[in-house]
């Protein structure tokens, strides 16, 4: 069961918006969101926006209850996996500022977040043989990502977009599992009487697949 409200409030120069939910969740009792944003505008086109984010994620079926299953073979000490029924919620907050710029032929954005994370779920095999879910108690990402998008000569337009994130077990000090540093992506398109033809380009870096970093995939 849930109940939630929405409200948002333009004013001469800027805007606030505010939003919260409360579930009673039948096996993890009361769980509780919001969010609050102003927004700034120093021109038609140019404005800082500031948030604060309180949000939740309930672990899947999948990861509290999945059956005991024996892979057949071992691989790294680990020969099975097996959901974990004690699993709590995940809860964040995230706080954001950034800033934005926007005319007829350009669209320009940065944004510098912080999320503290408790009892984040990730897959874990520090158990073996057999692999399951766990909570991490505390866990620390910071970032900043920016977005270009300009129009030019009449059909064409490209955009560009950058992050870099940090995101940390604040307890081992080690990175997070399958989360990249860096990702950038670029593209350029053509829009004519036929349609749109574009060209995109995806970067994503090295990342551990695993809570002890001693297993990488490259980037």
């Amino acid at each position: 069961n849930s109940m939630f409200f929405d409200l948002n409030k333009t004013f001469e120069d800027s805007m606030l918006s505010l939003s919260g939910r409360r579930v009673e969740n039948e096996q993890f009792g009361l769980l509780n969101s919001y969010s609050a944003g102003l927004t700034y505008f120093f021109t038609d086109s140019a404005s800082i926006q500031a948030n604060l984010g309180r949000a939740f994620r309930a672990p899947t079926f999948n990861d509290l209850y999945y059956p005991y299953y024996a892979y057949g073979f071992m691989y790294a000490g680990i020969d099975s996996y097996a959901g974990n029924p004690n699993l709590l919620p995940e809860t964040s907050l995230t706080k954001t500022i950034g800033f934005s710029y926007r005319n007829d032929d350009l669209e320009f954005a940065a944004d510098v977040f912080k999320t503290d994370v408790s009892n984040l779920i990730v897959y874990s095999e520090n158990n073996p043989p057999t692999a399951t879910m766990l909570n991490l108690d505390n866990s620390e990402i910071n970032g900043i990502e920016v977005r270009l998008k300009q129009k030019f000569g009449g059909a064409w337009q490209y955009s560009l977009g950058t992050s870099f994130v940090d995101a940390i077990d604040k307890s081992t000090k080690k990175n997070l599992q399958n989360r990249s540093r860096r990702i950038h992506n670029a593209s350029i398109s053509n829009t004519s009487s036929f349609g749109t033809l574009s060209l995109d380009g995806h970067f994503q870096g090295g990342r551990y697949t695993n809570t002890t970093n001693t297993s990488r995939i490259s980037g």
